[in-house]
């Protein structure tokens, strides 16, 4: 019901957003350097710098920077998009379900983004750095988890394999369902 009615058309015109793009959302989860409610991070510092950097040239990817809602000093984030001299890049600090009923592919750390962005049947990719582990996204089919390293390899794979994206939106479904019953919800609605 979300999702049906939201006008996608009136969100890219609200948000400054060309149509027609693969959108990348990031979620950060307030690690940088600026916070140190949990000690000093600077993980989404560096995710965005790789974003920035392997993407700025490609004219038919658009990045999203969402902050956490909670992370008000995002000065970090702005100097990076000057860095890399950006044009197809924003921080957007607006609704979460807008951006997501137009994103391609979530990133994030650890954010219950993650699991909106599954609910809304969009990939998921889990940046892990260290020995971070999570009982279930890192157990789970459909989230995908890698390093830094790798980032941008799995992006791609999304972006340029069919059967990849068939198989994770399987996965993704799979996962809604045994963990929300989303889909047995939607499927008895329709009927």
């Amino acid at each position: 019901q979300i999702k049906s009615s939201l006008n996608q058309d009136s969100i890219y015109k609200k948000y400054h957003i060309p149509k027609n793009k693969k959108i990348i959302l990031f979620a950060t989860g307030k690690l940088q350097p600026f916070y140190s409610g949990h000690g000093i991070y600077d993980y989404d510092v560096q995710i965005w710098e790789n974003l920035l950097n392997n993407f700025k040239l490609m004219d038919d990817v658009f990045l999203i920077l969402k902050p956490h809602p909670s992370e008000k000093n995002i000065e970090i984030y702005q100097k990076l998009i000057k860095k890399y001299d950006s044009n197809n890049s924003l921080i957007i600090n607006g609704n979460l379900k807008e951006l997501l009923s137009i994103t391609t592919i979530t990133i994030s750390v650890f954010s219950s983004v993650m699991i909106d962005s599954l609910c809304f049947q969009k990939p998921v990719i889990r940046v892990k750095f260290d020995d971070d582990k999570h009982p279930i996204f890192d157990s789970s089919s459909s989230i995908i988890s890698t390093d830094l390293l790798l980032l941008k390899n799995n992006i791609m794979k999304i972006f340029e394999s069919k059967e990849f994206r068939n198989s994770l939106s399987q996965n993704i479904a799979k996962f809604v369902n045994e963990h929300y019953v989303i889909c047995h919800i939607n499927q008895h609605l329709q009927k």
